[in-house]
């Protein structure tokens, strides 16, 4: 498989909010993966906060 398969599915996982590893840790499928879920998890925690910039809290 291609490394980026591993990475996109990784970052689709992170924007699920999922963060379990369907690899062995430390290895080439897990480095890949979990550098995939860092961004998406990123990715949905910046959408999120823009999203409750809308709506503020007192």
């Amino acid at each position: 498989m291609n490394p980026f398969d591993f990475y996109d599915a990784g970052y689709a996982a992170g924007l699920e909010g999922n963060d379990a590893c369907p690899h062995l840790p430390f290895t080439f499928q897990w480095m890949w993966w979990q550098a995939g879920q860092f961004v998406g998890h990123h990715t949905l925690c910046t959408q999120l906060e823009a999203i409750a910039a809308f709506f503020p809290q007192d």
